[in-house]
């Protein structure tokens, strides 16, 4: 018999004579009472009449521990705690989903590599899931053996209740803290804890476009880089009001959580030192001026009874700075390309004694569709260090750069992949990462959908040459219907500009692909495109949301193509015919789509970049015609 495929695996697996032939059940009063409330959302059908499932409680054993025995006669669970029995009938799950009635006798030994197994999802950028849809998500997630989940939150996506007059007047989607306390309580009954996260320095955009708040901003006329000129984002840290404000959003936000630790963000500072700063800067160093503040917060964070957390990106810049922090803060390290230098990294803050996360994405932003190969090595390198210098945990990260224009589909790749890796070092292959993702989250019968949700993620490589993060497909939403000179010109400039951003052994790569860009194949990447969505058109995923994904894919690969052939059609490789319905037509059913997870009122932005499409090539249509 086919070795079942297991995500995450477990840590022992050893198969035995005979198999079970009977139903897998469990009577309702011989179920732990923890077990309840997690299986009637995520395996109702485990619950019956009769049982054949006997659980254990065994104290010496840690508290996600488990041992599963199968016999012929019926199976035994023993476990340290209930969640460590919740993950056994998880694994149990996907047995009984794989072997349809027929269960090879085993016996699994199984505990978690890493302690901490985490999924951040941005909330901040335009989307605003539903409650109904991120609980659907933390269904999975349970499901992958995560235990912890954050929102960020930056902007008025949450509804401050200190902020009603501002948030009233900007926001757009926001989840107020009774839907927080609602989701706090719905993780915790899936051994999940859902940690507060709100960014305190940097991104803070949103509110110093205020006119309450403007005077804090750090350099008020924005930050230009390479022709292109950053909004004001940065607080003034040197001013004591900076703090206060963050002092009066925490007093919101953390009664909201039964969490005792706290994500203040505090990343990607790019304006510090370039303003108010900067004469203090030039005495002392921009890190110095951002460790002061950091200390401050700190303390703040601690009297609310709080361990804080923070992004690791700007104490890179120098190689004692995490050495410089308290040291009950936990860093996390983030990194999105290839080349990240995690294990440089991981190696600097496994030195300094301070507890660490490694956090790889799921590199579904800014690509319609995902970036695979991208996604997946970044994860094996992120999986490698944090077991080689004992990290605290993995948390993969799921942004919404640009509207968050991606189905949510699209980062589920990454999320499995990243949950295999978190719970056992040896990560599952590229096949059975496919295998499981039609199985046990599509049920597809098919089982193609997977690998063409992983293949959707590939069509970059048809395109000139790999940009980190994102792909030419998506950029056109950002430059518009330009010809293929003044295209070059911004790309140009995004790729010089990553010297700013990045360290030397992830922009040289990509200057030097760039340097080396094929010509623009527009053919290919369109078959390759048609192909997947003549494939997704013949899958059948069964599960709950079934149709839903197979729109959402079929969604996601028409805004390639049409920005694709946006592209081609300014630079005079195509004549455009159909685009303009072409483009309509994805609006259309995006506008469909977007309501059946998401809050409503962030759907219009997500599409600005389609809709200005549009009119510009209806511009440059009429102007040829005449």
């Amino acid at each position: 018999m086919k070795k079942i495929c297991l995500i995450p695996k477990p840590q022992v697996y050893i198969q035995e004579a005979g198999y079970f032939t009977g139903r897998a059940a469990v009577q309702r009063e011989s179920l732990p009472g923890e077990l309840l409330a997690p299986l009637a959302s995520v395996w109702p059908e485990i619950v019956g009449i009769e049982g054949n499932i006997k659980f254990t409680e065994k104290r010496e054993m840690q508290k996600e521990e488990y041992v599963m025995e199968i016999a012929e006669e019926g199976m035994e669970i023993s476990y340290g705690s209930p969640a460590g029995a919740f993950y056994a009938m998880m694994t149990l799950r996907q047995i009984v989903l794989s072997c349809k009635g027929k269960i090879e006798c085993c016996r699994i030994e199984d505990h978690p590599g890493l302690s901490d197994r985490a999924v951040m999802i941005d909330i901040s950028r335009g989307k605003v899931p539903s409650v109904e849809g991120l609980k659907a998500s933390i269904d999975l997630f349970a499901s992958l053996k995560i235990n912890q989940l954050q929102l960020y939150v930056e902007g008025f996506s949450f509804a401050y209740p200190s902020f009603q007059k501002l948030w009233e007047k900007r926001a757009k989607d926001y989840l107020t803290p009774a839907e927080i306390k609602e989701l706090d309580a719905y993780c915790a009954e899936r051994f999940i804890e859902l940690v507060p996260n709100q960014n305190c320095l940097g991104h803070m955009t949103a509110w110093l476009e205020t006119e309450d708040f403007g005077r804090l901003a750090e350099n008020p006329g924005g930050l230009q880089i390479k022709g292109t000129v950053l909004p004001p984002t940065t607080m003034d840290p040197s001013n004591p009001e900076s703090l206060e404000l963050i002092e009066r959003m925490l007093d919101d936000l953390l009664p909201c959580y039964c969490s005792h630790m706290f994500n203040a963000d505090l990343d990607e500072t790019f304006d510090l030192g370039y303003g108010k700063n900067k004469e203090r800067a030039e005495k002392e160093g921009v890190v110095s001026i951002y460790l002061d503040y950091v200390k401050q917060l700190c303390e703040k964070v601690r009297e609310r009874g709080h361990k804080m957390m923070m992004w690791g990106d700007v104490l890179s810049k120098e190689e004692d700075a995490a050495g410089k922090l308290p040291k009950d803060i936990i860093v996390l390290d983030w990194g999105y390309e290839t080349e990240h230098p995690v294990r440089k990294r991981a190696e600097r803050l496994s030195d300094t004694g301070l507890e660490f996360y490694l956090c790889p994405g799921t590199n579904s932003w800014c690509s319609f569709t995902g970036i695979t190969d991208n996604m997946m090595k970044c994860i094996e390198n992120a999986v490698s260090a944090a077991y080689d210098y004992n990290a605290r945990g993995l948390m993969i990260t799921d942004w919404g750069d640009f509207g968050h224009l991606q189905y949510s589909l699209f980062s589920l790749p990454g999320f499995l992949y990243g949950a295999a890796g978190a719970w056992n070092r040896e990560l599952v292959k590229e096949e059975e990462l496919a295998e499981a993702l039609s199985r046990y989250v599509f049920m597809d019968e098919t089982g193609t959908f997977g690998q063409i949700c992983l293949d959707a993620g590939r069509y970059n490589r048809r395109e000139e040459f790999l940009f980190p993060c994102r792909t030419l497909a998506f950029m056109t939403l950002q430059t518009g219907c330009v010809s293929r000179e003044q295209f070059d010109i911004s790309i140009k400039n995004m790729v010089d500009s990553m010297r700013f951003f990045v360290e030397p052994c992830v922009y040289l790569p990509c200057e030097e692909a760039y340097a080396g860009r094929r010509e623009m194949e527009e053919r290919a990447i369109l078959e390759y495109l048609d192909s997947l969505t003549e494939q997704a058109e013949k899958s059948l995923p069964a599960c709950r949301d079934g149709e839903l994904l197979k729109e959402e894919m079929k969604n996601g690969l028409a805004m390639t193509r049409a920005a694709t052939r946006t592209r081609a059609f300014c630079y005079g490789l195509e004549r455009g015919t159909g685009l303009e319905a072409e483009i309509e037509a994805l609006c259309k059913k995006h506008r469909e789509l977007w309501p059946k997870r998401n809050k409503t009122d962030g759907l219009e932005d997500s599409l600005r970049g389609f809709t200005s499409l549009l009119a510009q090539i209806k511009e440059k249509t009429e102007t040829t015609e005449s």
